[in-house]
Parts: structure tokens; C-alpha cells; sequence
């Protein structure tokens, strides 16, 4: 069991993907920091990239261009 301390330092230290990790759209949210009808609204206009089809209800966003729109600053403006 996790003690505060613990709980506390991982909320200070963001995850760590590898460049070719798959994202869940929750973990995406997590990383830029926008609300869901804000991505979906960018997802529509173009300004995001599109999700990978993974399965037949399963979609996932490439952690590579996530962190170019974190990187260009997109997602802020």
C-alpha cells in the first residue's frame, strides 16, 4: 500500500512513454491537458492527429505525436 509521501511525489513526476507507446485517450488528456470535447473538437477540425485502430472498438494515439502537438505548443492555442 502506497503511502502519501509516495502518492504525492508520482503526481510531481509525469509518466515516461517510449516514443512508440500506444495512448489511451485518458492517458492523452493526462500528458496536454485539455477536456475530452476539447480534443474531440480538434480531432474534427483536423488541428489533432487521429487515433489508430487497434481492434474493433479499440482506438490509441501514437506517444510520438502526442509530444509534437505538446511540443509545438498546438494544444495551448
Amino acid at each position: 500500500m502506497k503511502n502519501k509521501n509516495e502518492s504525492a511525489s508520482q503526481e510531481n513526476h509525469p509518466r515516461q512513454y517510449h516514443p512508440d507507446a500506444l495512448l489511451r485517450l485518458s492517458e492523452v488528456l493526462e500528458l496536454i491537458s485539455i477536456s475530452k470535447s476539447s480534443w474531440y473538437a480538434g480531432l474534427k477540425s483536423g488541428r489533432f492527429p487521429k487515433p489508430m485502430e487497434v481492434g474493433p472498438r479499440t482506438k490509441r494515439y501514437r506517444h510520438r505525436d502526442i509530444k509534437a502537438i505538446c511540443d509545438e505548443g498546438v494544444a495551448n492555442g
